[in-house]
């Protein structure tokens, strides 16, 4: 029998909407301007993407690594983001 939540279906909206601001928050610290792949991606690709992750997606929405590389994906071919060119120095060619 299914078990149900003793928290109000408002409560937990609540906590889904916090947790995508944090999942937001983190997909921009890696694609997002100086992120660490800077894509140049903003907070509106990013919850586009996000919200059609979430709609597309057979599994649920974690807001982990997985998601984000799926949201980013979506921003590569929904918005025509690149990835950066990466010029990694290695020390013993100085």
């Amino acid at each position: 029998m299914p078990q149900h939540s003793p928290y109000s279906n408002e409560v937990l909206n609540q906590v889904l909407m916090l947790s995508k601001i944090e999942f937001y928050d983190y997909v921009l610290d890696f694609y997002g301007p100086g992120g660490i792949y800077d894509m140049n991606a903003t907070l509106d690709q990013v919850m586009e993407a996000t919200e059609k992750h979430i709609q597309t997606s057979k599994f649920p929405f974690d807001g982990d690594t997985i998601d984000r590389e799926c949201v980013r994906e979506i921003m590569i071919n929904d918005y025509g983001l690149k990835w950066p060119d990466l010029k990694v120095a290695h020390p013993i060619a100085n």
